[in-house]
């Protein structure tokens, strides 16, 4: 390569998202007018940035590089506003400059294991670490523990651009004889395509061309090591056919962590660094007693002046040349936290990190199925929920049109696999199917799930079926996610995609005998046979399905309640509500008796779990099937000492759980339970007594105190009746006074 005379290669060499290097980088384009900016990006990206300078796209923003055929494969190249290749970008196309992408095409880095490692014995520790982290290597040197605060100590306060560069090219080129040149192939390789993208611009005929990199590779781009290796070329590589697409950012993923090693530790100070150069202190304080003042606590001015005062004195005191973020913390620590550093922590996302979250234009989003789907959310009002970081819970209610299209497109949303709304428990105030309350969590990894569906079809409602087609083709016996999707499919709408899992169910249904394992489909079945018609599907499909599965559940429930452990009765208990909210609701008079001589059945089986017992009793009780005669029978032989203790506690609790003691209220059963307590040894009563305070929690107040007057008159009967063991005066009064207090403060 010969180079014309009067060529000159200006490197910047800059630090991801380094904001004082961003304004120094911008001062130095401006003095040297260049006619060519060459940036450390993937030419992929090429087609993309003029995208950067639109207004409707706003920073942070990120390019997702991932395989055409594999979107899992796939790399984030991050940008904030005060990122240097964003701004540099942005500088050359808004002034007509030709701005090219020079890193090594993505086709070849998503394919890194064809890469070497750094040749073991080459390098002593030293050095490795010098390469694997040159800045870090620099920072250690000089007693810094953190590289990002010592390059911000050294460099982005730095004022004289022009020397600022010179002075970075100079230290990387020392650092880089010293470790002989050596580097991992991938870098290598990396910095050959930068060459060569370079030498390039140089045949074109460009006299003055920028390159905007990363400080490490300054040193091998420039002129003279251009004409050193004019001869070098590029091995063969594989590759891999990829697309490229610029997604929404957040300041949260810019952190410096172990999986984005070219993180920063506070989007929110470089913010205040690249935006308020002058005063990027008051600017960022400002911002901190903002987010104390609306979690509620009190951030006046002059505590705000007191925090920027202490975070220079106390870069005076540690020897630096201005605050750093460590600065920033512990002044904010002494004055608006008050000494407290947990109040700092408490608010450590808004204050360090940020909640700024970048936007994209629609209009630009190539996958057709992508395109549908962020339409929809667009005619929908749902955007700002993907788009933005919204704490706001979304209340639909199904009875208006709007709202029920709503419901549909987040409906398809689960079912394309997009951890996105994650629906939210109804307040009282709410009850009712009709009602759903939803709240969103958006991050980048979602644009990443979006495309990998959107490769299977171009329309939601085609990608839904092929998704769910493949889960069920691999005989998935996973019958909780079978009622997931089920419930989805009904709710989205999508009547097509229910016969593909009615089919997957019925199958499953011969297989499986375990009734909680199949009572995961009835909640479903029964929304959706109760509110078909709000929903706007058959109720075909639903009740097809029930009258293969309830038989079961009713006929197996009472023999899967013998010998069992407490975990597996509580279970049980919300199988039990399932199927007999199925008859509260419908007609089967058939099954209704079927499953009335079951209850009947395992509720006088002593094998049965008490808990489970006692749930029967109330709905026996409840529904007329037994009398209050024979009730206080149960109750009498439940409370027998010879049965122990805690049998008859899960037994009222059984009785009690989301019901009222109305049917406890009877003279000769609070007499029964009276006599029960009243007799009980100091060691038992301690077991059973956090128990029942539980179980007596869900009674009403007014119900306790006619409890509690029922007591007091069994006290004041002179004769009162013998019960069937004998009552020892002394427990008696201790226990009374026990019982009573615990009635009033269940309450």
């Amino acid at each position: 390569m010969t180079a014309k005379q009067g060529v000159e290669i200006r490197i910047l060499g800059i630090r991801h998202h380094g904001s004082g290097s961003c304004l120094r980088m911008l001062r130095a384009l401006e003095d040297f007018e260049p006619e060519v900016i060459c940036v450390e990006l993937p030419p992929e990206t090429g087609f993309h940035l003029p995208e950067l300078l639109e207004p409707s796209n706003s920073a942070p923003l990120a390019f997702l590089l991932y395989h055409a055929q594999k979107p899992e494969q796939c790399y984030y190249l991050p940008l904030a506003d005060f990122s240097p290749e964003y701004q540099a970008v942005r500088f050359g196309l808004s002034r007509g400059i030709d701005v090219r992408a020079m890193d090594m095409p993505a086709a070849h880095m998503l394919l890194s294991h064809q890469f070497k490692g750094r040749e073991a014995g080459v390098l002593d520790d030293d050095q490795i670490f010098m390469i694997r982290d040159p800045l870090g290597y620099l920072a250690k040197s000089q007693g810094y523990e953190d590289s990002e605060v010592w390059w911000t100590q050294y460099f982005e306060h730095w004022t004289d651009h022009a020397q600022l560069f010179d002075m970075i090219l100079q230290l990387m080129a020392e650092l880089r004889k010293l470790s002989k040149g050596s580097d991992d192939e991938e870098t290598l390789i990396r910095e050959k395509f930068m060459r060569e993208c370079i030498r390039k611009c140089l045949k074109e005929g460009f006299q003055k061309i920028a390159v905007v990199c990363g400080a490490w590779h300054g040193p091998v781009l420039t002129l003279p090591y251009l004409k050193k290796t004019e001869k070098e070329s590029i091995r063969a590589l594989k590759s891999v056919p990829v697309s490229c697409t610029l997604i929404p950012w957040s300041y949260e993923r810019l952190m410096l962590n172990r999986s984005y090693s070219a993180g920063i530790l506070s989007p929110s100070w470089n913010e205040s660094l690249y935006r308020m150069p002058e005063a990027p202190i008051s600017h960022w304080m400002s911002q901190a007693a903002r987010a104390f003042r609306e979690y509620g606590y009190q951030a006046g001015t002059a505590e705000i002046i007191d925090a920027e005062r202490m975070a220079y004195n106390l870069s005076l005191l540690r020897g630096m040349p201005a605050p750093g973020i460590e600065e920033l913390r512990d002044a904010l620590i002494s004055t608006l936290g008050q000494g407290d550093a947990g109040r700092v922590n408490l608010l450590a996302g808004k204050i360090f990190t940020g909640s700024r979250i970048g936007k994209i234009s629609l209009e630009r989003t190539e996958l057709p199925m992508v395109t549908a789907f962020k339409k929809q959310l667009k005619i929908l009002n749902l955007l700002l929920y993907w788009e933005e970081s919204n704490d706001q819970v979304l209340k639909l209610d199904l009875r208006k049109s709007n709202h029920l299209e709503k419901s549909r497109l987040i409906h398809q949303s689960r079912l394309l696999q997009l951890d996105w709304a994650v629906e939210m428990p109804l307040s009282i105030s709410a009850q009712g199917t009709f009602h759903e309350h939803w709240k969103f969590n958006w991050s980048p990894e979602l644009e990443v799930q979006l495309i990998r569906s959107a490769t299977l079809g171009n329309q939601i409602e085609e990608v839904i079926l092929r998704m769910i087609s493949e889960k069920l083709d691999k005989r998935s016996e996973d019958i909780a996610l079978l009622g997931e999707l089920l419930e989805h499919a009904l709710k989205a709408g999508m009547d097509q995609l229910f016969e593909d899992l009615a089919q997957k169910i019925r199958e499953l249904c011969l297989e499986v005998e375990d009734t909680e394992r199949l009572a995961l489909l009835l909640r479903p079945l029964i929304a959706g046979l109760s509110y078909g018609n709000l929903h706007g599907y058959s109720t075909a499909h639903c009740q097809n399905l029930i009258s293969l599965i309830l038989p079961r559940l009713v006929y197996n429930f009472g023999p899967q309640c013998v010998n069992i452990q407490l975990e597996r009765a509580q279970k049980m208990v919300q199988v039990f509500y399932l199927i007999h909210s199925y008859f509260f609701h419908f007609q089967d008079e058939d099954l209704r008796l079927g499953w009335r001589d079951q209850v009947l059945k395992f509720r006088a089986d002593t094998a049965t779990h008490p808990l489970l017992r006692g749930r029967a009793s109330f709905v026996a009780i409840d529904e007329g099937w037994i009398s209050h005669s024979e009730l206080g029978l149960s109750l009498l032989q439940e409370c027998d000492p010879v049965s122990g203790a805690q049998p008859a506690a899960r037994w009222i609790e059984g009785f009690l759980i989301g019901a009222n003691a109305f049917y406890l209220l009877r003279d000769e059963l609070i007499e029964i339970l009276d006599n029960w307590v009243v007799n009980l040894s100091d060691e038992d009563f301690k077991e059973v007594l956090p128990l029942l305070r539980r179980s007596f929690s869900q009674v009403t107040y007014s119900e306790n105190l006619r409890i509690f007057g029922k007591i007091r008159k069994l006290e004041a009967k002179e004769n009162a009746p013998v019960v069937s063991w004998v009552l020892r005066e002394e427990l008696a009064e201790k226990a009374l006074s026990h019982f009573q207090s615990w009635l009033l403060s269940s309450s």
